[in-house]
């Protein structure tokens, strides 16, 4: 008794002879010099409690290093014999009070409106209306910042002139 097995090429093809080829499509092919190790599965369950603790620290580190940190850069930067001779004590003065705008409404936002059930009262979206253009305002006094900078360095004559027709 002979059995027949018929082998299967690298295309798909079984063939026990050429004439009578047909084609296998649930073949696939494997290379013998290739190490295949299956992707292990992580587990993609999220815990959530984990994250908002994450974000409650963090939040209470910013307003712990933010809010004095702001308070002390306004009195320095506002000092009449600093800001009257720099310019740029003004922007980092009004950037710092902005910062501080920004901490007090959107922690009053996040964490205590909530806590007092107070999200669909005027103060609440006053509090955010003021965290959301305190936001907005920021980077613009950073570009406003950089742009005095640059007119400083590229016509430090004509600073003055500048500044004045702008101030």
């Amino acid at each position: 008794m002979t059995t027949l097995t018929s082998k299967t090429n690298a295309s798909g093809f079984t063939s026990d002879d050429v004439d009578n080829a047909t084609f296998d499509c649930n073949v696939s092919f494997q290379r013998p010099d290739v190490n295949c190790t299956r992707l292990q599965h992580h587990d993609t369950s999220i815990n959530w409690t984990t994250i908002i603790s994450l974000r409650d620290v963090i939040w209470y580190l910013a307003l712990a290093l933010g809010i004095p940190g702001n308070v002390l850069s306004v009195i320095v930067w506002l000092r009449h014999y600093v800001a009257g001779r720099n310019s740029s004590a003004i922007y980092l003065a009004v950037l710092a009070i902005v910062n501080l705008v920004y901490l007090l409404s959107r922690f009053l936002c996040l964490y205590l409106l909530p806590h007092i059930h107070v999200l669909d009262g005027w103060l609440w979206y006053a509090a955010n209306y003021i965290a959301g253009s305190a936001g907005i305002l920021e980077p613009l006094l950073i570009l406003s910042f950089a742009v005095q900078r640059l007119i400083a360095i590229r016509r430090p004559l004509q600073v003055n002139r500048v500044l004045h027709v702008f101030c």
